[in-house]
């Protein structure tokens, strides 16, 4: 999912506060590098971006939730501009700059630059980036780190395909399934939330939404749709109420 793609869908009630993040970011642009590329990483930007959002369920509520926005600033230049890859870590887990910038950075940014080369010198290989961000990590301590970790090699990525030119999904599939990928994804999307004022009624007519987009897909895609589930009655009547549909 695209980070505009994550307001425009209501993720973030405040599309211009995460606007404002990417447009701080996007000065990376403006970042002087050198127009000889050593093929570099010159920069790594992280940026807390509050999801203030009314979304809730059964369990928790997006009112404190936080998204980590981040820049991997390289010295390739494209159209005059450096490439830049992005990521965002989630809408559902909190911002991780802490780890980031007291470790996962600094590693890369101490790194020297060759050492995280592909085998052509041409572009960045991301399984040495990953090696190199998980230096002295204790073997099994993924929880504290694997979102800090996962958000960095993301944005990586998005570098690499931009430095080769390419889609990064046939980037991947051709390094790791011989380039074949699927033309067609099965996905569910979630629904249900809690809202005031929200009965039976609002959740068949958002059920029905979801599934009418749906039908913008091929037949042959399952329909699914998760929801979320609120005490023994709300169960049985969330349950029925799709199943009715």
């Amino acid at each position: 999912m695209g980070l505009s793609s994550v307001a425009n869908r209501g993720l973030l009630s405040s599309p211009g506060t995460l606007q404002s993040a990417l447009d701080g970011l996007r000065q990376c642009n403006r970042s002087p590098v050198c127009e000889g590329s050593l093929l570099k990483i010159v920069d790594i930007r992280e940026t807390a971006v509050p999801i203030n959002s009314t979304l809730r369920n059964a369990v928790f509520d997006f009112s404190e939730m936080t998204t980590s926005v981040v820049a991997v600033v390289t010295d390739v230049m494209r159209a005059g501009k450096p490439v830049v890859g992005y990521a965002f870590n989630s809408t559902g887990r909190y911002a991780c700059g802490a780890q980031m910038r007291a470790r996962l950075i600094p590693r890369l940014m101490q790194a020297a630059p060759e050492s995280l080369h592909d085998g052509t010198g041409s572009n960045f290989d991301p399984e040495k980036v990953l090696a190199c961000m998980m230096q002295r990590e204790k073997p099994g301590g993924h929880t504290e780190r694997s979102v800090a970790v996962g958000t960095i090699e993301v944005a990586l990525w998005d570098a690499v395909a931009k430095i080769e030119d390419r889609p990064l999904h046939a980037l991947l599939a051709e390094r790791y399934n011989g380039s074949q990928w699927a033309a067609k994804v099965p996905c569910y999307v979630g629904g249900g939330w809690y809202a005031p004022g929200k009965g039976i009624a609002q959740l068949q007519d958002e059920i029905r939404l979801r599934l009418d987009e749906g039908q913008l897909f091929p037949q042959w895609l399952e329909r699914r749709v998760k929801i979320r589930l609120h005490g023994a009655l709300q169960r049985h009547q969330n349950i029925e109420t799709l199943v009715s549909l």
